[in-house]
């Protein structure tokens, strides 16, 4: 039988509640029907709102976003001007785009009935198509 102190079931119960906080952000946030609304409409303080904004956000950047790509544009002599002007172009459309979690954050809330799985798999679709046509 294992004992524990007082000590160690408090740092238990606190990744415990840390990790049921982290997981009930990211099923909120990230299920089209509800996203921050649920935290407006049960009047959660804007600065926990914002914070659950900011655990998604991070979880996104840190393993979902596609990685910046450095433009070796710069690096290539161009020999005519249309060249340079197409690379120019290609090279503020990156720079200009938004990132994926905000877009979603901007559409308004799906309907109460949406099968949320078919509406993230019609919009996984659409972002490869953009992906695909800023490339």
């Amino acid at each position: 039988m294992i004992l524990l102190d007082l000590s160690s079931i408090t740092l238990i119960s606190n990744l415990f509640f840390l990790l049921i906080y982290f997981l009930q952000c990211l099923f909120l946030v990230l299920d089209p029907r509800i996203k921050l609304a649920y935290y407006k409409d049960h009047g959660w303080e804007e600065r926990y709102i914002t914070g659950a904004k900011n655990l998604v956000m991070k979880t996104y950047k840190e393993h979902y976003a596609p990685i910046e790509e450095i433009s070796t544009y710069d690096a290539i002599k161009t020999f005519n001007d249309v060249q340079s002007h197409i690379f120019s172009i290609g090279k503020k459309r990156r720079v200009q785009k938004e990132n994926e979690f905000d877009e979603y954050l901007k559409i308004p809330v799906a309907s109460i009935d949406t099968d949320v799985l078919l509406w993230w798999k019609v919009s996984l679709f659409f972002v490869i198509i953009d992906l695909i046509s800023i490339n």
